[in-house]
């Protein structure tokens, strides 16, 4: 019996427009980085939405879900934020959905799961301007 992935967002938008410090935006948008070490799990990373898709497996693994597939069932950037919100720009996007698709199409998987398929579905390429939240969050993709 087969079973049915678990379905999991991935939004870096938050943490990496309001403290790029602590998380480099390059790392977010599949650009090349110093990479970041995991402290627990000792994986390497060059990439945000690998290292949410490992969380989201260890955390499946200690619930006893061992071999349940994560599929990504939204990410995306946005084209305009709040003042605190600096990598919420026009360019960003672009950067983002382009270095996905490139990223997407080598079938690497992720460093916890490195022979695993990835499906990965990208949200909205319009802006959300009607919606009740922060600039960012509305706007997920240039219209």
């Amino acid at each position: 019996m087969s079973k049915p992935p678990r379905l999991s967002p991935s939004m870096p938008i938050p943490t990496s427009l309001t403290n790029p410090k602590r998380v480099p935006i390059d790392f977010v948008l599949f650009q090349p980085n110093s990479r970041i070490v995991d402290p627990i799990s000792n994986l390497h990373y060059n990439n945000m939405l690998f290292a949410q898709i490992d969380a989201v497996h260890f955390a499946l693994v200690s619930l006893g879900f061992n071999k349940l597939p994560v599929q990504i069932s939204e990410t995306g950037w946005p084209s305009k934020g709040d003042q605190d919100e600096a990598g919420a720009t026009l360019e960003n996007p672009k950067k983002y959905n382009g270095n996905l698709m490139k990223l997407n199409s080598q079938k690497k998987g992720t460093s916890l799961r490195p022979n695993c398929d990835l499906s990965i579905y990208v949200f909205a390429l319009l802006n959300e301007n009607m919606k009740p939240s922060r600039p960012a969050e509305m706007a997920d993709q240039p219209s």
